[in-house]
């Protein structure tokens, strides 16, 4: 079984993530270390889901490229970011968020 992840390079290393597996997250000094502790993170969540006769998530990520900037939002669609392209914005929060500015990109 295979996941996707997260990478984030920063002064202080790398931090990384598999988003299927809420809250497993992990962190290295280099690439390399931080590619090598989320796998083992990863192996550890699902062997504790074994062990307690839980279910292992598939993984279901859908990478999309964000980009700043205001655009109008729509008001359908499931939570979270749908789709982002040119600049929009399509996180349903920033419909929520209020301020006289809804339906816009909130930051």
């Amino acid at each position: 079984m295979s996941y996707r992840g997260t990478l984030i390079e920063h002064e202080d290393g790398v931090s990384v993530s598999c988003p299927a597996l809420r809250g497993c997250h992990s962190q290295g000094k280099t690439r390399e270390e931080g590619l090598a502790n989320i796998q083992e993170a990863i192996e550890g969540y699902i062997a504790v889901l074994r062990e307690d006769g839980l279910p292992v998530p598939e993984d279901k990520l859908e990478a999309l490229l964000l980009a700043t900037g205001s655009a109008t939002v729509p008001r359908a669609g499931p939570p979270g970011i749908v789709a982002a392209r040119r600049g929009q914005c399509r996180s349903r929060a920033s419909t929520r968020s209020g301020g006289g500015r809804s339906g816009r990109c909130q930051s």
